[in-house]
């Protein structure tokens, strides 16, 4: 059990460590942000950092002890394990990629030159409207548009701002974030699937080969609950066994 666990924190670990190599390049790091000029997007935020990767370890972990604990020991490296293992990493795999491009996407932010388009600077002047900005950032808002503090930023359709996914929700990474959900969904189905199977199996083979175990251990339980509760039970002179 132990070696299980040291080896799902080690995977884990590796799989952050593969992710960020190609993030964490000094190069990049300095034009990396969600600024006005950064050209690759990410929240340098430490706490939302922490929760991405705590993410990141989570489907790593899933998918060892699924593959490990679960699939190997039933079905070994029969067409069926290798089935059940390739759809299932399969789909860890692809949970991991989306989650990574929609924390490393920008959701929609605008830019700081950003200028309504002409149909509805007409519109604002036929209704002596004057073009709205935002209060914080001073950039043009436009419609649907809303201010993340998180971010410090005016977001395009935003939703919400996820800290597991270390970013905010908005037009730019909303189909990421969905298919992220999605895989994850499958993902969790299909390991509540094997677990429920593995649970009816084991159940079923252990009636079949030792009923007369399960009758004694029952017995035994009964016994031990009624010795426990039987008031004033002396021990006997023989042997120190219980007697009356």
């Amino acid at each position: 059990m132990i070696g299980h666990g040291l080896g799902c924190i080690l995977g884990g670990c590796l799989s952050n460590f593969l992710w960020w190599c190609g993030r964490c390049n000094p190069r990049k790091w300095r034009h990396t942000g969600v600024g006005f000029r950064s050209r690759h997007w990410l929240n340098k935020n430490p706490c939302g950092l922490f929760c991405a990767s705590a993410t990141q370890f989570f489907i790593c972990g899933a998918g060892y002890i699924v593959n490990n604990i679960i699939v190997y020991p039933w079905f070994g490296f029969s067409w069926k394990g290798i089935l059940i293992m390739a759809v299932y990493n399969t789909l860890l795999f692809m949970a991991s990629l989306s989650h990574y491009q929609a924390m490393t996407t920008n959701p929609g932010a605008v830019p700081k030159n950003a200028e309504p388009l002409p149909m509805l600077t007409m519109e604002l002047k036929k209704q002596g409207k004057p073009v709205p900005k935002c209060r914080r950032t001073g950039t043009f808002k436009p419609p649907r548009a809303h201010y993340d503090s998180q971010l410090q930023r005016c977001v395009v359709r935003m939703d919400h701002h996820c800290p597991w996914v270390n970013n905010c929700v908005g037009i730019g990474n909303q189909k990421l974030f969905l298919l992220f959900l999605l895989y994850i969904m499958l993902s969790c189905w299909l390991s509540s699937i094997l677990l429920l199977a593995v649970w009816l199996k084991c159940s079923n083979i252990y009636r079949k080969i030792s009923p007369r175990k399960t009758v004694k251990i029952a017995a035994a339980v009964k016994a031990g609950l009624e010795a426990v509760s039987a008031p004033d039970i002396p021990l006997g002179q023989g042997g120190g066994t219980l007697g009356q």
